[in-house]
């Protein structure tokens, strides 16, 4: 009777994962595949106010550093740095974690991560995913938004994109906000995804992305970028 009871159980998870994710939405269980130390530092930090002040405080002349390219406040102006306001936290953690171990390739952000503390790593995620993300129509320069291409984009994410993004592009702890990114940005990733390049080994991603050509990859850019 327990097999069989778990057995149940078991189907039963599948069939309630499997409509979370034909309806667009992630899956609850989004834990960042970090250090056991580093996830209970993030844990740490979402359950302890005092303990969260005291490691921004911490991270604070990093903050300032991380100005200097991904903009005030984590608002990039770039159209190729990627803009860190209102990112997840769970999902900055772990990329962060992956530049300082060398499983993410960047030629800045590895050497900088390298030198991180866990604290350091734990802090940056926090502060930043808690910045507010400011409307494109704010801080968009050279980097506009092609309409006609968000457009065509639009039914495509919900197919490729939407089950682990969201449908409104916003992601969760282990998948990447990509609404109000740069679609510029995003549109580097997808190739460097479909590549299969070694700056982003090992992600799902890349069998995602492996078929797409590069108009699709214009227009997931644009959709992704206008939500």
């Amino acid at each position: 009777m327990r097999i069989l009871a778990y057995l149940l159980a078991s189907s039963l998870l599948v069939v309630l994962t499997g409509n979370s994710f034909a309806q667009g939405k992630p899956p609850r269980s989004a834990i960042p595949e970090v250090s056991s130390e580093l996830l209970q530092l993030y844990n740490r930090i979402g359950k302890d106010r005092k303990y969260e002040a005291k490691i921004l405080d911490q991270v604070s002349l990093r903050t300032e550093f991380c100005f200097s390219c991904h903009g005030k406040t984590g608002n990039s102006e770039r159209f190729y740095i990627p803009r860190l306001a209102g990112q997840n936290e769970g999902y900055l953690l772990e990329q962060l974690y992956k530049f300082s171990v060398s499983k993410r390739y960047h030629y800045v952000m590895v050497p900088l991560a390298s030198s991180f503390e866990g604290t350091d790593i734990a802090g940056l995620a926090r502060f930043f995913s808690k910045q507010k993300n400011i409307p494109r129509a704010q801080y968009l320069k050279k980097d506009e938004l092609n309409l006609t291409l968000a457009k065509s984009g639009k039914e495509l994410f919900q197919e490729k994109c939407a089950q682990c993004h969201g449908k409104g592009g916003k992601g969760n702890q282990r998948y990447a906000r990509l609404a109000g990114q740069h679609p510029s940005y995003i549109e580097s990733q997808l190739l460097v995804f479909r590549s299969r390049g070694k700056a982003r080994p090992s992600t799902p991603m890349q069998n995602v992305s492996r078929n797409l050509t590069d108009h699709q990859i214009l227009a997931l850019a644009n959709y992704a970028a206008s939500l």
